[in-house]
């Protein structure tokens, strides 16, 4: 799931969770060959969960001496075996008031094949979200302009709890951090056992 929320991370904030589902949407284009098909790590992180989880983010991204913080919150609306459909609201602080952005996006349950960085280093941690302690795993990742840390946890709709990317382009250094500050964690209702015999 790293390569879809890495590149969603490495540009404002207010795209990047777009980026990083949209990424996880398909790719276009045509090819010459039947492409091969894999599971796709996005539509996994919110497939098991049941319609209304959501999970919501502050983005504050820092250019030089400006800063700019966002607030996105994803929900899950629909779950079927071939996709889910999620919306984004995503708002932006700014002097003429704030801005509300919605999208809807679909994800598919299998996407093509494509090549994935590898992470330089990888571990874990504990991190502190409201009051509750969620155990998480880290894997740091860089690439031409810089580098991205993604901290994930399966029990959080959607995976991701912290992002940082820092991007240096014609020595402008650009960093993005997301910092998950709430979620709603449905799960699908269990079955019940059947009956023993001569219940």
């Amino acid at each position: 799931m790293l390569r879809n929320i890495l590149m969603g991370c490495v540009i404002l904030c207010a795209v990047a969770l777009v980026s990083t589902i949209a990424a996880a949407a398909g790719t276009t284009g045509t090819t010459t060959t039947t492409p091969t098909l894999v599971d796709n790590p996005v539509y996994q992180s919110w497939a098991e969960f049941q319609p209304g989880s959501s999970a919501t983010y502050t983005c504050t991204t820092k250019t030089g001496e400006t800063t700019t913080e966002t607030t996105m919150t994803c929900t899950l609306k629909e779950v079927t075996e071939d996709k889910v459909v999620l919306t984004l609201d995503t708002v932006t602080v700014s002097e003429k008031g704030d801005v509300v952005k919605p999208e809807t996006i679909e994800c598919p349950a299998k996407i093509e094949k494509t090549e994935t960085p590898k992470p330089t280093a990888e571990g874990k941690e504990t991190i502190k979200v409201g009051d509750e302690e969620i155990a998480t795993k880290w894997a740091k990742t860089k690439t031409a302009e810089g580098t991205t840390t993604v901290w994930t946890s399966e029990t959080v709709p959607g995976g991701t709890v912290k992002s940082v990317a820092e991007t240096t382009v014609e020595e402008v250094t650009t960093t993005v951090t997301m910092v998950l500050t709430g979620y709603n964690a449905a799960t699908p209702e269990e079955e019940p056992e059947p009956p023993m015999k001569g219940e």
